[in-house]
């Protein structure tokens, strides 16, 4: 029998599935997420000992070894940094589903920890965003992201986007306009 527990963890919106008590774990997910990554996956590591020019795929990639090590403070950094860069992606390609299929990859690496690891995370998702001001500044002094989304065109050949416009940003792109807005949006900065 397969039953489905869907947990709304905040913003983290992760879908278990269980199989005889046993949850399943995709090895294309897995695979997916490991070659969407950048050339140097990042460790985990605070964001102010980061080199910030990292897209998400990176981020997460270090999002999941921060659970791995039961670096909650640290996770929760790279996740509001991989969901703000991936909000400022789909401004700057023109094409609101790039968020959607980030959040798809992530969750998709979300699944392989526990419940009490993504339970902690989410805890401390929710104290950086209530007393924003410290994870605020953060994000600011770091600035934008002025990668290319070179990552996009892994998750459109993996199934999870049908991104028209792979890797290219619109012309005359407001950079400062987006960063605000991605920040207010999912951050809740001002």
């Amino acid at each position: 029998m397969i039953s489905i527990k869907v947990n709304m963890l905040l913003r983290i919106g992760l879908m278990q599935i269980k199989i005889n008590n046993l949850s399943l774990i995709s090895v294309t997910a897995l695979l997916f997420v490991t070659a969407c990554a950048s050339q140097n996956d990042i460790p985990c590591k605070p964001l102010s000992d980061l080199d910030y020019n990292k897209d998400p795929a990176a981020l997460f990639a270090g999002l999941d070894t921060c659970l791995s090590d039961e670096e909650y403070t640290s996770a929760a950094e790279m996740y509001l940094a991989g969901m703000n860069n991936a909000h400022y992606d789909s401004l700057r390609v023109g094409d609101s589903s790039v968020f959607d299929s980030v959040t798809k990859m992530k969750n998709s690496k979300l699944s392989e920890h526990s419940k009490e690891r993504l339970d902690a995370l989410a805890e401390a998702v929710h104290k950086m965003t209530i007393n924003n001001a410290k994870i605020c500044n953060k994000l600011k002094s770091i600035g934008k992201p002025n990668y290319k989304p070179n990552y996009l065109s892994d998750l459109k050949a993996n199934g999870y986007s049908d991104v028209q416009h792979i890797n290219e940003i619109i012309k005359n792109f407001d950079e400062e306009g987006a960063w605000s807005q991605s920040l207010n949006e999912i951050t809740g900065c001002k």
